[in-house]
């Protein structure tokens, strides 16, 4: 259901032309709903989190309407002994009354700017130390202003936190059926105003009823998805952390977030927002130094070639030529590992020539899946030599995960000068003695270098604790200090990646059993990974406090499902890309990962939380 494309249906909440009665009854109506059926609950530990990141608990309520979502998550929070963020309360058509109520029922914690509050134009004197919070209104406003609201986040450095109590999915509208209708039913009594009007509406005709689903419906399908706000702040995202994620409440219903916080002050050109329209295109600049030493080197070491791109380069394909010539090349080679297949009805004989052919085509043709992918790495490589960006990127998980072969491909095709893999060993009588994280620190990237590390500092808070390499003090320590040690790292200016692979406990024992038979691959397994089987309830148990005190705002872990090798590098590779806002060489490419293969480290959180309440233990 997510690839639904995003309706422009009207909702009858927003429209002028409907009365103020029927209006105000499905807004109502609707934030009763989210109170009663505590469906913004879960919210509370999520922005509490982002409010954390912000360093601040002053909330710039944009889009606020009825004040519903900052009653409800006031409530919320002071019932789970949260301390609840000050709202100020703002609308481009304030409602002074309703405010006036919900500021007297919370004193200490809501506030109103009684003035009207254009969300794309945001007045310094009210933005400066708060962060922007739009709750459940964001799917009203056509991608141009939401483009606008983003940006104008952006342009004043404020964080920013967009929720909305469904995805893009018709079923969303379900959970609010059962706690929805007793609510329409008690709005008329439980109104301030407008009684007899409501009760018009509600109980003599089934107007609101019929507006109040129809709503609900065209809300679920007007929401934006991950891939349309990834887009949205695409033109200007550099400079931000920006993170989506989803969180579920009673009645299978759930939720989604989308929040950016500044990483590094920069400077801002008005012009992004001026000039961003429609198409959201990308930013470009002119040729710099790395560009112009990269073609001096190239014209040197190969001045024929230079000689031919100069006088032909109107000739040479583009990136997405390129890739259309791939794939169809592919396409037919597929068809021909089908008809093989289709022959083929005995139990394979994996040394006889056919059987030899489909493994070599299937590989061929997983390899040329990837190449589009890392062709846009290079792409972005050369993006982070000329901006001076450093990039470091963890690659973690149990034994046997893919993680090696998921290095392999990411840097085989970048350029060797300007990436290094880093897989450290165990350390040294001298090293025990230093600061930990010091031995990691000096192979830090410089400017426009990428660093990738197959294992990481995480080996504290995974493999050591439960083998018995490091003290409890040791991991204490460890975990209390991490996540301002990676705060730091990224608030000067260094993007980092924390990707975590995650085999099953069969296919794990399947790729050792590989590895024990072939002769290329015994090299790969050590003592530690024959007790992994036998200790696969404590790396479990690890892990869940890893992702539970290590996913931040700030340095999130993505969780990459690697049962499948194939899409595990693919989508690790797509969440790399992600990561920075260079110019892509084929925009035609599907950059979104699968949601089914990358997963937040909160969405991995819930999982295994919901799965020790069933089983009673940790399954993944």
């Amino acid at each position: 259901m997510s690839l639904l494309p995003r309706a422009h249906l009207f909702e009858f909440n927003d429209r002028d032309w409907v009365p103020a009665s029927l209006r105000d009854t499905i807004i109502e109506t609707l934030s009763r709903s989210l109170d009663w059926g505590g469906f913004l609950r879960p919210l509370v530990p999520v922005l509490d989190d982002f409010l954390s990141a912000a360093g601040t608990r002053d909330v710039l309520d944009l889009c606020a309407g009825a004040a519903g979502p900052a009653k409800i998550l006031t409530e919320e929070a002071e019932r789970a002994g949260i301390r609840a963020p000050h709202f100020l309360i703002t609308d481009l058509f304030p409602r002074v009354p309703i405010w006036t109520r919900a500021r007297a029922q919370h004193p200490a914690s809501i506030d109103f700017v009684a003035e009207p509050v254009d969300a794309t134009r945001i007045p310094a004197s009210l933005s400066d130390g708060r962060a922007r919070v739009i709750v459940n209104a964001f799917h009203h406003f056509p991608p141009e202003l939401a483009g606008d609201i983003l940006c104008d986040a952006v342009r004043s450095q404020a964080p920013i936190f967009i929720s909305e109590s469904f995805e893009r999915d018709p079923r969303g509208a379900l959970p609010l059926i059962p706690i929805g209708i007793p609510s329409l039913l008690a709005t008329p009594l439980l109104s301030p105003r407008d009684r007899l009007a409501k009760a018009a509406w509600t109980w003599l005709t089934p107007i609101a009823l019929v507006a109040g689903t129809w709503d609900a419906l065209i809300s679920t399908l007007r929401v934006y998805s991950q891939r349309d706000l990834l887009e949205l702040v695409s033109p200007f995202g550099q400079g931000y952390d920006w993170t989506y994620g989803t969180y579920d409440y009673s009645f299978g219903g759930r939720g989604c977030y989308f929040h950016g916080v500044p990483s590094k002050p920069r400077p801002f050109s008005s012009e992004i927002c001026d000039e961003r329209p429609r198409a959201f295109p990308r930013r470009t600049n002119g040729p710099t130094k790395a560009t112009a030493r990269r073609t001096m080197d190239e014209e040197q070491t190969n001045p024929e070639a230079a000689a031919q791109a100069h006088n032909g380069a109107e000739a040479l394909p583009t990136g997405p030529e390129v890739n259309a010539k791939r794939q169809e090349a592919t396409d037919e080679l597929q068809h021909e590992v089908e008809s093989l297949e289709q022959t083929s009805t005995a139990p394979e004989d994996p040394l006889t020539a056919s059987t030899m052919k489909k493994k070599a085509l299937r590989r061929y043709l997983r390899e040329q899946t990837l190449k589009p992918y890392q062709a846009e790495l290079i792409k972005m490589q050369q993006y982070l030599e000329e901006s001076g960006t450093r990039m470091v990127i963890l690659f973690e998980g149990r034994d046997a995960a893919g993680k090696g072969g998921t290095i392999r491909r990411v840097t085989r095709y970048m350029n060797e000068k300007h990436y290094r893999v880093v897989a450290l060993g165990k350390p040294t009588e001298h090293e025990r003695t230093q600061w930990f994280f010091q031995k990691y620190i000096r192979h830090f990237p410089r400017a426009g270098e990428v660093v990738l590390f197959d294992r990481s500092w995480y080996n504290r808070a995974m493999v050591e604790p439960v083998f018995g390499f490091c003290s409890e003090k040791d991991y204490k320590n460890f975990m209390r200090g991490v996540t301002g040690f990676e705060k730091d790292l990224v608030r000067q200016g260094t993007v980092l990646i924390k990707l975590y692979f995650s085999v099953t406990k069969d296919e794990q024992n399947r790729r050792f059993g590989r590895r024990k038979a072939d002769p290329l691959r015994q090299w790969k397994l050590s003592e530690v990974d024959v007790q992994a089987q036998e200790r696969w309830d404590e790396f479990t148990n690890v892990k869940y406090e890893m992702l539970k005190r290590t996913h931040t705002t700030h340095a999130p872990w993505k969780i990459i499902r690697s049962n499948d090798k194939h899409k595990a590098r693919l989508n690790a590779i797509k969440v790399i890309l992600n990561s920075v806002p260079y110019e892509r060489m084929d925009e035609s490419l599907d950059f979104v990962p699968d949601p089914d293969i990358v997963i937040s480290g909160s969405r991995e959180l819930e999982k295994m939380e919901a799965q020790r309440l069933r089983a009673g233990k940790f399954l993944v």
